[in-house]
């Protein structure tokens, strides 16, 4: 490892520290890797030497030592609502990327999920300062929706006195208690809770009911607090402009750009219409588009639906 390079890793690491991360600097024959890890995810900067480039990404994977149960349900809401953050706050459109488990063969799971920055791409072989203050933005966005999804949940994260002196409630996790609540879910679906590709599960701290189906590429997630606040947060923030295209729904900020197309945008409000019982004006319901999903959200629901609807998709459409 060059000088240079020692020295832009250390400062990174310098950056991530001051943040409040846990960072590891790992030298390769062909690179260098700096992880910095703050709770259940993890920021990873890699330093390229063939070419001196450097591209950052990150992923999520929470332990059994934080959560009760299988949680499938946590890598994938805790990545999806990160992912919300990156593209409300510095404007960056993620590609969400399931890993599967290394020991187990079970189609809905996700043992951990990487988040990768696709517009603008965090790939970059000038190590100025411009580059220095995009890691530090990257950091404090995990820090701020670190903070801010706990609070929702009224969970918060921080060893102020107040906090470690209040009793923690226990964590629960059941399949039985979601039964009855993923069959109505799978009725509208139009598919069996039961099928092979399906999994759903209630928790508590955090508390939610999740429903995964690989086979329909969309996830529901009911939890109020998380709905309310992410619309709220939208609102005030107005990270993109719309624009009705030929075959779909354009959403314009400076750095990214996205595309959902009609028929999937509608399957997805109808769907979120059905669940809440009610049918919702469409100004009233949060639309996010992802790299590769978007998401709808309502006042008790959040529809994740996986598609194209980066780069890819506005190729396609």
């Amino acid at each position: 490892m060059s000088s240079s390079i020692q020295e832009h890793t250390q400062k990174i690491s310098a950056l991530a520290q001051e943040l409040g991360y846990h960072t590891i600097i790992e030298q390769y024959e062909d690179a260098t890797r700096v992880s910095c890890r703050f709770a259940s995810i993890v920021v990873v900067i890699d330093i390229l030497y063939e070419h001196n480039i450097s591209n950052v990404w990150c992923f999520v994977r929470t332990t059994s030592w934080e959560f009760e149960g299988e949680r499938t349900d946590l890598q994938e809401v805790i990545s999806t609502i990160l992912a919300i953050f990156f593209r409300a706050f510095p404007e960056i459109s993620c590609g969400l990327w399931g890993v599967p488990h290394p020991a187990a063969d079970i189609k809905s799971e996700i043992y951990a999920r990487d988040i990768v920055f696709a517009q603008p791409d965090h790939v970059v072989n000038a190590f100025d300062d411009l580059y220095f203050e995009q890691i530090k933005k990257l950091l404090h966005t995990v820090n701020t929706f670190w903070y801010n999804f706990w609070d929702w949940m009224d969970w918060p994260f921080c060893d102020c006195e107040e906090h470690k002196l209040r009793p923690r409630p226990p964590f629960l996790y059941s399949v039985q208690d979601a039964k009855e609540w993923a069959r109505t879910v799978a009725t509208v679906i139009g598919e069996s809770p039961n099928a092979d590709g399906v999994q759903f599960n209630a928790r508590h701290n955090p508390t939610w009911k999740h429903y995964r189906s690989v086979n329909s590429s969309v996830s529901v997630l009911l939890a109020p607090e998380i709905a309310t606040n992410l619309s709220l947060l939208i609102r005030l923030s107005k990270p993109w402009e719309t624009l009705d295209g030929s075959s779909g729904k354009l959403y314009i900020s400076a750095s990214s750009k996205n595309i959902i197309s009609f028929g999937a945008l509608q399957r997805a409000q109808k769907l979120l219409s059905d669940l809440e019982g009610a049918k919702n004006q469409e100004d009233a319901i949060i639309v996010v588009p992802l790299e590769t999903h978007f998401v709808v959200v309502g006042d008790s629901y959040l529809i994740f639906t996986e598609d194209d609807c980066g780069k890819k998709g506005q190729t396609k459409r």
